[in-house]
């Protein structure tokens, strides 16, 4: 394989160079801390994860045209992939 024969090569590193997790943990505490007990921050980040993949699930334009107008690249119906 060359890398010549790309035109584009992307590279996921988010969750390597940003602790996303922990800002979400940190930035939802204002909510958890209101309830009658505490929440382990594992409990939070999989409940956010479950309710994320099903609006995502239940809505796929809506991540596509967020995709789309954030990356300014357009998508076309025939190249988005469902699950």
């Amino acid at each position: 394989m060359h890398l010549t024969g790309f035109k584009i090569l992307t590279f996921d590193v988010y969750g390597t160079l940003i602790d996303w997790e922990a800002g979400m943990a940190e930035g939802l505490r204002p909510l958890t801390d209101r309830l009658p007990e505490a929440v382990p921050r594992d409990r939070v980040l999989e409940t956010h994860a479950f309710h994320e993949s099903r609006q995502q699930a239940l809505t796929p334009a809506r991540c596509q045209r967020w995709f789309s107008a954030s990356t300014r690249w357009p998508i076309s119906p025939p190249r988005i992939r469902r699950r």
